[in-house]
């Protein structure tokens, strides 16, 4: 896990995003830490398992990292970074096809969406 350095940036997410495109590591330190917990909670719905979860979070910084120069403010921050992690849960899948541990991404939101539509029952 990645502790927060002593001069770690304070600032908004666009402010930490240019940092981090200007090579600043103490600001891609602060998105992980404030992100980590949302992207852990949204990849667990794909795996169960920590060690790929944890790859899988660590994958998308990797991304951040390498790509924040490309960030064009057409989404918010969280938006992107939430992108990059769903992509990165697919490759991660795709990888993992044969484990069962591991559910579809589409499954599990087609069955979520099914669930909210169905209509209650008239006797209930």
């Amino acid at each position: 896990m990645i502790l927060p350095a002593k001069n770690s940036p304070i600032g908004d997410d666009n402010d930490l995003l240019v940092a981090v495109a200007n090579g600043n590591s103490p600001a891609l330190e602060a998105l992980y830490l404030k992100y980590h917990r949302r992207l852990a909670r949204f990849v667990s719905r794909v795996t169960p398992r920590y060690e790929i979860i944890e790859e899988i979070i660590n994958d998308t910084f990797m991304t951040v990292w390498e790509s924040a120069k490309e960030f064009r403010k057409a989404s918010q921050v969280s938006t992107w970074i939430l992108g990059i992690a769903y992509r990165t849960a697919l490759n991660s899948l795709r990888r993992q096809k044969n484990h069962s541990d591991v559910r579809s991404l589409d499954d599990y939101l087609s069955k979520r969406s099914i669930r909210s539509v169905q209509p209650k029952s008239m006797n209930g």
